[in-house]
Formats: structure tokens, sequence, C-alpha cells
């Protein structure tokens, strides 16, 4: 526990003391049972929040948060205990403590399928301030956040998937280790067809795709533009395939992942335009709302528009 507050390193990638033992802290709460876990860590949870140096009580909070996965059961008869020390994690001198209480508490409602939703949707707005606070925290929020892609509902998998954009604008370059696990687990969203729901949850992960492309292709340059191009066809494919879904929603994703694909690529994203600019004239074509013209499908937009040139 000492270590847990130890001072932070600026690098993502660099391991330091106090990252690592919140991971064995993560470790021990997921692999072995919560008597053995959380209740010698609620023992001593009292003298580092109460204690007058802000690293420890930032140092139990983070721990706190942490052990939420593996005790979460557990710890529900004992939250009448739990949330004061919340309660005054939030409202503590110190703004490094306070943050470490948001996500001690956000962490504890997103494993509750009761509050996920929320919670989710209270953690994409905390991420849009962190900032590069956010080193600290990015491989908590993305353990947290891939599980829930594979067990939550549809709504809740909505929610992730804009938090999951919001950690990615936030992390930049740090969200490169994190990309491909990220995309094997939501690709198959990009393929949903049914109106609503399932709409919904395809379009925010192309929006998130296209955030995923400027973190790992802009700010990591070129290694990270070779990763994203294992996905960049097929992803293309999948933009083309919203648009003729009658979607406005959909098209609307699909045009903005084009022009961040041109944004990251550039001169490389021009044997794409044949086929990119007769859609988007074809949208414009559109009546308000989406709607097309009487008559005019998308399919016969697109093909008149390839006659006249």
């Amino acid at each position: 526990m000492p270590i847990t507050a130890e001072p932070e390193v600026e690098a993502i990638d660099e391991d330091a003391p106090s990252r690592s033992a919140l991971r064995i802290i993560d470790a021990l709460a997921t692999n072995l049972p919560p008597t053995q876990v959380f209740n010698p860590l609620r023992q001593v949870l009292q003298s580092y929040i109460t204690s007058p140096d802000p690293n420890l009580r930032r140092g139990g909070l983070l721990a706190l948060g942490i052990s939420v996965e593996g005790c979460s059961e557990f710890m529900i008869p004992l939250m009448n205990g739990v949330w004061p020390i919340i309660d005054a994690g939030l409202q503590d001198a110190d703004a490094s403590v306070r943050k470490a209480t948001c996500i001690a508490a956000i962490m504890q409602l997103v494993q509750d399928p009761q509050t996920q939703r929320q919670a989710c949707t209270a953690l994409d707005g905390l991420l849009e301030i962190l900032h590069d606070d956010i080193k600290q925290y990015l491989q908590l929020f993305m353990e947290r956040l891939s599980g829930l892609l594979e067990t939550a509902p549809i709504p809740v998998k909505t929610v992730v998937m804009g938090a999951i954009r919001s950690a990615t604008h936030a992390s930049k370059e740090g969200f490169l280790p994190y990309f491909q696990p990220t995309m094997e687990r939501v690709k198959h969203f990009l393929v949903l067809t049914s109106e609503g729901e399932e709409h919904d949850l395809r379009g925010i992960t192309m929006d998130a795709v296209g955030t995923f492309s400027e973190a790992v292709g802009t700010f990591s340059e070129a290694v990270g533009k070779d990763v994203f191009h294992l996905y960049y066809n097929d992803l293309m494919q999948q933009a083309f395939a919203g648009i003729e879904l009658g979607s406005a929603r959909l098209r609307e994703c699909s045009f903005l992942f084009f022009g961040v694909m041109a944004r990251v690529y550039g001169d490389e994203f021009a044997p794409w335009l044949p086929k990119v600019v007769p859609a988007l004239i074809a949208s414009c074509k559109l009546e308000e709302g989406g709607k097309e013209p009487i008559g005019l499908s998308n399919a016969e937009a697109l093909a008149a528009f390839s006659a006249s040139g």
C-alpha cells in the first residue's frame, strides 16, 4: 500500500512503482477470495484516507477503486462504510485526491448493472477534462471498459464506446498499446444493421474508430499509421455500407470518418475520392432530415453523377 502513494511519472509507457502496486492489488482482487483482499484493504484504508499526506489519501482511494472489479459483490453489504470515504474524498482540499475519488466512485458504479450506463456517461465527461492526467488511469479505464464491451447490453456498450473515444482523444499516442485489442472487440459492431439501438452502436463505433485513427496514425506517426492500415480498407467498406442503410446518423458518421481518413492519410486517400465524392454529392441531394427525393435512390443518384462525369 505505501507504494501506491509514490509520485506518478509523466510517461505512459514508463512502469512507475505506484502503477505496478495498483496492478498487483487489481490482480489480487480478481484472483483471490474477496475476504482475503478487501478485508485487509479496509483495515488499512482508514489510516490512509485520514492521513495529512495527500499522496497517501490519493493512494488509498485509488486502491479502493481498483479493487472493485474483483470484490464488488462482497462490498455491497459494506457500502454504508465505503460511501462516507468517497464523500470525504470528493471534498478533499487536494485536487489529486478529488480526482482519485472520482475514479473510485465511478469504478464502483460501473460494476453495478443498475448504474453502468450512467456511470459510463459520467466517466465520459471526466475523461474530457482529465487531459494529461489520464496517463496514470488509462490502463484501469481500458481494462474496465473493454470488459463491458463483452458483457454489457447494447445501450451500455454505446455509452462505453463514447467513453473509450474520449479516453483515446485524451491519451493520444498512449492509446497505441490498446488499439488492436480494442479493434478486435468492436469491429463486429460495424456490421450491425437493425434500426434503433444497433444503429446507435454502429454509429458511435464508427466515430470512435475515427478517433483511434487520429491517435495511432497522426500522433504516433508512421508506426501508428501502419498499425491502423491493417483495418483501413475494411473500415472504408463498412463506412460505405453505412451510407446505404437509410440512417441519417450513420450517413453522417461515414462522412465524418472519410474526413478523418483524408486528414490522417493525405495523398494516400486519393484513390478513394472517385467513390467518396459521388456519395457526398448524392447525400447533398437528399431532402431535409435525410429522406431521399421521390423516385431517386442513393444508388440511382450515384449512377447519375457517374454518368454526368
